[in-house]
């Protein structure tokens, strides 16, 4: 008995359809894993930022928890945060404010006048702004580059705004 060459070339179709859709499987579930993957990792940096900055200022609040040293005013137009103290008899301000895509931190004695680009950056943000809630209790809203927003709420022990 001799085997046809039909049935042959019948098993090798079969055999070659199956790897074309084993592989064309493999293939979708790497594109979709990829894609998975890009959107986790984006929504992680995002909430990265937004949680870093938001405990850099409750930090740099709790930092300077006395009263009379917390001001939330202005600082070239732009929402800021000052935050007083003093060495060796003269005061100095920090002012944590929003400019330029970035949120900045500016180092400085008391009455010296500087420009919004004058502070250091810190990160990438688009907006923060600052409000007593209450005596003692600040809320602060971060928007990052995105447009995304997140808030914080610290509570100085020290007492109240300046």
């Amino acid at each position: 008995m001799k085997r046809s060459g039909g049935s042959h070339s019948l098993t090798s179709v079969f055999v070659l359809s199956l790897f074309c859709v084993f592989a064309a499987s493999v293939l979708m579930t790497l594109i979709l894993g990829t894609r998975i993957h890009s959107a986790m990792k984006k929504a992680s940096d995002e909430a990265y930022y937004s949680r870093t900055a938001l405990f850099y200022i409750t930090e740099k609040l709790r930092h300077r928890d006395s009263r009379g040293c917390v001001e939330i005013s202005e600082f070239g137009g732009a929402p800021a945060l000052v935050l007083t103290e003093k060495y060796d008899g003269v005061e100095y301000e920090t002012v944590i404010y929003a400019y330029g895509g970035s949120i900045r931190e500016l180092f400085h004695e008391k009455g010296v006048k500087f420009e919004l680009g004058a502070g250091g950056r810190i990160m990438d943000g688009q907006a923060l702004s600052f409000l007593f809630v209450s005596d003692g209790l600040v809320r602060i809203d971060y928007t990052d580059t995105q447009g995304g927003s997140s808030s914080a709420f610290a509570y100085l022990r020290g007492g109240g705004a300046a």
